[in-house]
């Protein structure tokens, strides 16, 4: 038995070391190699060594933009006569040239075959005309849509439908990208100004709902019509590519401006839960992930060639071990893999992390104990009350670097005025003392009609306008009058603070 094991480890680790010369060889048996690429005063710089001469249909080397998700050449954007060291300089104007992934290849008849290493643009955000800091408000406290000036909040989120923001062949701005003009509508611009003039740090969501005309930029497994489902973005197929990346790039150069501004952008939503909110069919995980990974990096790369310090965050909701396989996977095992595929992909490009951290289930109080909700990173689900082993695993894993906002939540009405006021006041305090935490952003200023209809009352103010208790919690939580509110609902909560929010103190708010 102890001479069949042996003989077992060996075999095992023959096919290991077979694996990896073989990956190694293949590496090797490209004769170009991509050294760098990067912006240098203005000029993407790419720079490569090709070992001999490889044969070709002409005497040209050239620089091709690759499709990240099917490795091929898309289109040539460079060339050079061949020789053993190659240098090519393309104009950042055109934004094509700072977030391409770019290949070495000759021309063989009518098409291009790749004779290199792939290689981004190390540093993107060189090419952005805004440079200023990353400032946050005074205040964690935000909303959606934050047009009640009455509750001073410094945080809100708004939602860019792509199908508004493209527009007909000659109507809108025209934009020019690769060589080819689009045009796009003014989707957002004026409220983001006026957020901007208030103080306010905007979260903006990119999403993709159905619309039969652009169906080409929905992944093609997922092309089932539904009025109630946001799609995964379609980055396998080039026009779909070429499209996204425009209107990206457009976006991150509208959004850089100071009186602009967005801070924070967050790519489609709740994207563990693919069946609705990022509908990819029956696309496997694996290749959801990489599809995602895609759309991740041409979003990051075209905002920070904008605004060299903007976030861009994954979105999940707050099933974060539970299995739920017939409607997506859980937040836990989805970022582990989109973690590990966008470091492979390009091992610079930062991720944070916009969570959804509602109560479970959905119409509770989050400081209600149950089963589901553990003091531990391996919970079913993280709510608020449970947060801090959240927060504790990202920073762990991933670093304090990578930031978190907490950008949807909501408590419903139906539980009683007092228990939603205080599931608000809880969950910001917790928001509040966590330093891993950078915003707390509520789900709806007033009540909104449809979710009302399946239960959802989530507003600090009803349908027919009237405030509830909530609304006063809301505007002073984070004042000199928190402790008011703080001891107006204590026995609500539990009865001590400082047992159920770790960190709290009271003088923070004096």
């Amino acid at each position: 038995m102890r001479y069949r094991r042996i003989g077992l480890v060996l075999i095992i680790l023959f096919a290991v070391c077979f694996c990896l010369s073989g990956r190694q060889a293949e590496a090797a048996s490209k004769p170009a190699k991509i050294t760098s690429a990067k912006i240098v005063s203005g000029s993407t710089v790419v720079r490569a060594k090709v070992n001999g001469k490889v044969s070709g249909s002409d005497g040209n080397y050239y620089l091709v933009k690759i499709n990240g998700l099917t490795g091929k050449p898309v289109c040539v954007l460079a060339e050079s006569p061949k020789k053993s060291k190659l240098t090519f300089k393309l104009d950042t104007q055109d934004k094509v040239n700072v977030v391409s992934k770019f290949g070495i290849a000759v021309k063989k008849g009518k098409s291009l075959k790749l004779i290199s290493n792939t290689k981004y643009v190390s540093n993107p955000q060189a090419a952005a005309e805004n440079t200023q800091k990353y400032k946050l408000p005074p205040t964690k406290k935000g909303i959606h849509f934050a047009a009640d000036t009455n509750l001073d909040s410094k945080h809100t989120l708004v939602n860019v439908n792509l199908n508004d923001l493209i527009a007909e062949e000659g109507e809108g701005t025209p934009y020019v990208y690769n060589g080819k003009t689009y045009y796009f509508n003014k989707t957002m611009q004026r409220e983001v100004k006026m957020f901007v003039k208030r103080g306010v740090c905007v979260t903006l969501v990119v999403y993709m709902p159905w619309n039969s005309e652009n169906q080409y930029l929905i992944y093609p497994t997922a092309r089932q019509p539904r009025d109630d489902y946001w799609y995964m973005l379609n980055t396998l197929h080039n026009k779909s590519r070429e499209t996204l990346e425009a209107a990206f790039c457009y976006l991150g150069e509208v959004f850089s401006q100071p009186d602009c501004l967005v801070s924070n952008w967050v790519l489609g939503n709740e994207v563990n839960s693919q069946k609705q909110w990022n509908h990819a069919g029956n696309l496997s995980f694996k290749k959801y992930v990489q599809a995602y990974v895609q759309a991740f990096k041409m979003l990051s790369d075209a905002v920070h060639a904008g605004w060299s310090n903007a976030r861009v965050f994954v979105p999940l909701d707050n099933a974060w071990n539970i299995p739920i396989s017939e409607v997506g996977w859980n937040g836990k095992t989805f970022l582990t893999e989109f973690a590990k595929v966008l470091k492979t992909e390009d091992s610079r490009t930062k991720w944070n992390l916009a969570y959804h951290s509602y109560s479970f289930p959905l119409p509770s109080a989050p400081y209600k104990k149950n089963q589901y909700v553990t003091k531990s990173a391996e919970s079913p689900y993280i709510t608020p009350q449970n947060l801090k082993y959240l927060t504790d695993y990202i920073k762990r894993k991933y670093g304090s670097s990578t930031r978190i906002i907490l950008s949807e939540q909501g408590y419903m009405a139906s539980m009683g005025e007092r228990a939603q006021a205080a599931s608000i006041l809880y969950s910001y305090y917790i928001a509040e003392f966590n330093s891993m935490v950078d915003a707390y952003i509520m789900r709806c200023e007033h009540d909104d009609e449809w979710e009302v209809t399946q239960g959802y009352a989530m507003g600090l103010t009803g349908l027919n306008g009237k405030r509830r208790a909530a609304y006063k919690v809301y505007k002073y939580m984070d004042s000199e009058k928190s402790s008011v509110y703080a001891k107006k609902y204590r026995k609500t909560i539990g009865g001590d603070w400082k047992a159920a929010v770790p960190g709290y103190k009271a003088s923070r708010f004096k």
